[in-house]
């Protein structure tokens, strides 16, 4: 697949084969929930794209309907400069990993995230341990940013941090938040013990109350197992808390994780670090 950088071209004609060799590695990326050519994410909307260029990440080339792609470009103008690639209709609805497509694929490059230097940032992270879910992931990704969460990690046994689905339910805020992927309980815990970072965990019917928690910064929000919740190892390290509900036992784990950093946030605007 050639990649153009400049100023946005377009190719000549539209790719109409689904054997096409970038739309069969695109087909199974979106599949498996990769990422394309190990470095690129796949956007499969205009929203998504539009929240990646405002990130100012890189973005070198866009797929797109072959009859809607001058739509497209006027849209864009000016703040696209990769290439576009105009698809047929055969080639476009074999991609199509979503219930009705919008007519276009970003590739958009993933900055690196290093350990090094990571812990030393952050002030409120959120930590995912071993959540399934790429929609509740991606919702809390979307909630870490709305309450001023400066880093997520994404422990061992999480989902892909990378999932196409994940990118959607984010909203965008999977191109701006700063994940760190792929560590085991206890290194992390060993880790934020070193770098002074309190831990805290929510848990049914355990704990004081949320209004009453006492937050302590530089803190990590640890989000359990949709089912399984926060495993012991962190949990035994962690201050934990509960969210009082009235009528039912326990809340979908993107909302708990909402309501609880929304709570750290107001602390923190209050002064109360």
């Amino acid at each position: 697949m050639a990649t153009h950088f400049g100023k946005s071209k377009t190719s000549a004609t539209a790719v109409e084969s689904p054997t096409n060799a970038a739309v069969k590695q695109l087909r199974k990326t979106l599949r498996q929930g990769d990422l394309f050519a190990g470095k690129f994410w796949v956007v499969e909307s205009p929203r998504l794209f539009e929240e990646a260029l405002r990130s100012g990440l890189n973005v070198p080339v866009v797929y797109a309907d072959a009859s809607r792609i001058r739509q497209f470009q006027a849209q864009f103008d000016g703040r696209f400069e990769g290439e576009w690639i105009p698809l047929g209709e055969r080639a476009l609805e074999s991609l199509v990993s979503v219930e009705t497509s919008q007519g276009l694929i970003a590739l958009v490059e993933r900055p690196t995230v290093k350990e090094e230097g990571f812990f030393g940032k952050q002030r409120l992270l959120v930590v995912l341990d071993r959540m399934q879910d790429p929609g509740n992931a991606g919702t809390i990704l979307r909630a870490a940013e709305a309450f001023g969460a400066s880093g997520a990690v994404f422990l061992s046994g999480c989902v892909s941090a990378d999932s196409p689905k994940l990118l959607r339910a984010s909203a965008g805020s999977r191109f701006r938040i700063p994940v760190l992927e792929g560590l085991a309980a206890g290194q992390f815990a060993e880790i934020a013990r070193r770098a002074g970072i309190h831990l805290f965990a929510a848990t049914p019917g355990a704990g004081p109350a949320l209004q009453e928690l006492r937050w302590r910064f530089p803190a990590a929000l640890i989000v359990g197992n949709e089912g399984a919740g926060v495993q012991p190892e962190l949990m035994r390290q962690a201050e934990v808390f509960r969210i009082p509900t009235q009528s039912v036992e326990s809340l979908n784990a993107g909302i708990s994780a909402a309501i609880a950093l929304y709570a750290a946030a107001g602390i923190r605007e209050g002064g109360g670090e």
